[in-house]
């Protein structure tokens, strides 16, 4: 999809800065987008949402977390329509879409080459985590670990790479607390919160030189227990149950439902665009209907 929406940038879609870091790698969307985009929308809706569908678009993520299906968090019209496009490329593209019942209206856009096994209990996470009650009993500890491993966007919690970046997640959650937010954040641009996350990750390394180790230590000692619970519920009953009731389907954006019955024209307007922009992207790509 390099010729219709380019990442432009090598390690655009990398999330953390690097190993045992909890800042968030602070690239720029490409112009293309930000160009004629209303800068409400990027205040309201924040970077990560727009990097995370362009990086799924070109396969540099192995699925898409979608909350409150299917609305847009925009605020703007050509940001509407960039997203728009980039659903329409989704189904071009054959993604898939799984629905797990969630009480938040979330769902999980995925790939056919995704392991379905890991795939269905990443989603019983993500279920548990949107609220769903289960027979399984949490400590709390457990619980930030199950927010790490939603907050690091890993649906393969358990592999090596992917437990790097949920240790990123942790150090991040144990550092971006509300009395952070209140003290450093507030008020603050994004590139600033960086800032700040840094200056006082750096402020309890210095304080404790063995932070980081003496943390991680913890971590995996807290996140085996976690995966070893997780593990023998997945043998259960119950976690069959909720194999069942996950529906996963071609994804095909449902946009006459996201403008409702209220808004016939602009549904029409926006319709007329995407198709004309399908046309145009597979003339380019020499791509059948």
């Amino acid at each position: 999809m390099e010729d219709v929406f380019p990442l432009e940038k090598k390690n655009f879609c990398k999330i953390f800065k690097g190993k045992d870091n909890p800042e968030f790698v602070q690239d720029n969307l490409p112009k293309y987008i930000t160009s004629n985009m209303s800068k409400w929308s990027i205040l309201f809706t924040k970077e990560t949402y727009y990097k995370l569908r362009l990086c799924f678009l070109h396969n540099k993520r192995d699925h898409l977390f979608y909350f409150n299906y299917p609305n847009i968090e925009t605020v703007d019209d050509y940001s509407l329509l960039f997203l728009l496009k980039l659903y329409r490329l989704y189904e071009i593209l054959d993604k898939k879409i799984a629905f797990y019942n969630s009480p938040k209206n979330s769902v999980v856009l995925f790939d056919n080459k995704l392991n379905l096994d890991k795939l269905n209990k990443y989603l019983f996470i993500l279920s548990f985590r949107d609220g769903k009650k289960y027979s399984i009993d949490f400590t709390q500890e457990e619980n930030v670990l199950i927010r790490s491993i939603v907050v690091s966007f890993e649906l393969d919690y358990e592999d090596e790479q992917a437990i790097e970046n949920i240790f990123n997640s942790y150090l991040r959650i144990s550092i971006v607390t509300d009395d952070f937010y209140k003290n450093y954040v507030v008020g603050k641009k994004r590139n600033e919160i960086e800032k700040a996350v840094r200056k006082y990750f750096n402020k309890l390394k210095k304080e404790n030189p063995n932070f980081v180790r003496d943390t991680k230590k913890v971590f995996m000692i807290e996140y085996s227990n976690l995966l070893t619970k997780l593990n023998n519920f997945f043998k259960t009953a119950e976690y069959k149950k909720f194999i069942k009731s996950v529906v996963i389907k071609p994804f095909k954006f449902p946009m006459k439902e996201y403008f409702g019955d209220l808004k016939p024209l602009q549904y029409q307007f926006f319709k007329n665009l995407v198709d004309e922009f399908e046309k145009e992207v597979r003339k380019k790509l020499n791509l059948k209907k």
